[in-house]
């Protein structure tokens, strides 16, 4: 993993963070220990997902080669974007994305009123400080705040891309060099004498072709996990009030999840959703945050009671008006 990206994923993550809810949604979370988290295709971002391709390509297309295989290497970074979000590992035909949302503000008027019924609802603070897997182990799941900032996308997708690119151009390189054909053949010459073989054309070149091949394989992996990583994470800067972070559950959709059921919600019963225990044994609520035009404080509070949560209740700061009150 590039050193860049290694780094944004092990942002330290907050102290607490938020998950802004209506009081029905708070009884369901403490009644099944779990948080939904919603594929990604069906959140109310309507970029949501393929804004990191647009970034991506975007950037890649303002991008000046230094020679000719830098930029017959741009072509293939172009053309891997295309092939991974539209019909390959990062298409939703392939691959669900599934995200649990939070902020990290406490207290957002913005978030009250999207998402915590118009202001009556609650903001639930966890402590997910450990849930981050250990990076080597290289699983997909990410727990990291979203990117709204253009040139933070841009460096983040360009990384996530770069390990393919130059190794495109590396092959590109030594494949029209006669210096490069000569030392490969020289080698294998070498290894025939040691072992009393004849040469063997075809099978030189074959050789060659798998070589190249696998080089190219692993660099587009390691290419397509990180974008697949990524994409979760970069957001229009229209959303960037919201503070998100965001725990991304990635899943090939011809494999089963272990031990989860996808279920489906909506009016159609169209929307996939997982209903997530965030890996803890019980959910790590630390406090809840009453919002502004909330009059169920009682309610809340013997909610808790009922299934032995016992946190502060607080009420929300934010010193806005009903607009009942003002019509």
């Amino acid at each position: 993993m590039s050193g860049l990206i290694g780094e944004f994923f092990n942002t330290p993550i907050p102290e607490k963070v938020w998950h802004y809810t209506s009081t029905s949604a708070l009884e369901g979370i403490l009644s099944s220990g779990t948080v939904w988290a919603t594929e990604v295709h069906y959140t109310t971002d309507a970029s949501e997902f393929v804004h990191a391709q647009n970034v991506a390509t975007a950037f890649l297309q303002e991008i000046v080669p230094d020679d000719e295989s830098m930029a017959r290497a741009k072509q293939a970074g172009l053309n891997v974007l295309v092939h991974a979000f539209e019909n390959g590992p990062l298409s939703p035909d392939i691959t669900e994305v599934f995200v649990a949302s939070f902020s990290s503000c406490a207290d957002l008027k913005s978030q009250w009123m999207e998402y915590a019924d118009a202001g009556r609802g609650v903001s639930i603070a966890f402590d997910l400080s450990g849930i981050r897997p250990p990076q080597e182990l290289g699983y997909a799941l990410a727990f990291a705040p979203c990117v709204y900032l253009q040139d933070e996308k841009e460096k983040l997708l360009a990384a996530a891309l770069s390990h393919f690119m130059q190794t495109f151009a590396e092959l590109d390189r030594n494949t029209r060099s006669h210096r490069w054909a000569a030392e490969r053949l020289r080698d294998w010459l070498l290894v025939d004498q040691i072992y009393g073989l004849e040469f063997d054309r075809a099978v030189f070149d074959a050789a060659n072709d798998e070589y190249i091949r696998e080089l190219l394989h692993g660099a587009l992996t390691q290419t397509s996990f990180d974008l697949l990583r990524l994409a979760s994470h970069c957001k229009d800067y229209a959303f960037h009030q919201e503070a998100e972070w965001r725990l991304s559950l990635p899943h090939t959709k011809s494999k089963p999840f272990k031990g989860i059921k996808v279920q489906y919600r909506g009016a159609e019963q169209h929307i996939p959703y997982l209903a997530h225990t965030l890996f803890c044994e019980r959910l790590p609520i630390t406090e809840i945050l009453v919002g502004p035009f909330c009059q169920d404080r009682a309610r809340i509070e013997q909610l808790l009671d009922t299934y032995n949560c016992r946190v502060p209740v607080v009420m929300s700061g934010i010193p806005i008006r009903n607009p009942n009150e003002i019509r």
